[in-house]
């Protein structure tokens, strides 16, 4: 018999929701496990159709910052709104949220907002990387949880 985590193609710890609900699951021990008040709590009633009709949706974890990447992102000209690294590991600062053209880089579209390379701080924010998905809101970095 096929584990929880192998029926839904879902690696055990990871967090996700299913279908439009805005709970928290993940799976431990091939067990279901729902966020209740900050607490995981096993979870002992849920529809079987929500289950296996509803889409699963991954929760991406928390990006984690340095203590220098924070005060440097803190210290960035607040016009800026947006950071993301390019396939070639550059990162750039935009204005307005830009948005993968699927080769190389980031763009603007018909919006050109102001945007710059933040040349010399490529060593910095490792934790963004060209595979993300979506740009990283700059306030996000800095801002306290």
């Amino acid at each position: 018999m096929r584990s929880l985590s192998e029926f839904f193609e879902i690696e055990e710890g990871v967090e996700f929701r299913i279908g439009e609900s805005i709970n928290k699951f993940k799976i431990i021990d091939n067990t279901l496990f729902l966020l209740i008040n900050n607490n995981w709590s096993i979870c002992t009633s849920i529809r079987l159709d929500s289950l296996l009709y509803s889409d699963i949706t991954i929760i991406p974890q928390k990006k984690q910052f340095t203590d220098d990447e924070k005060i440097t992102a803190k210290n960035i000209n607040k016009i800026y709104k947006w950071i993301a690294k390019d396939e070639d590991g550059k990162i750039f600062i935009y204005e307005k949220k830009p948005f993968k053209d699927g080769l190389e880089y980031w763009e603007v579209g018909d919006e050109y907002g102001n945007y710059c390379e933040f040349a010399g701080f490529n060593h910095l924010f490792q934790s963004i990387q060209w595979s993300d998905s979506e740009p990283t809101l700059i306030e996000d970095i800095y801002k306290e949880d």
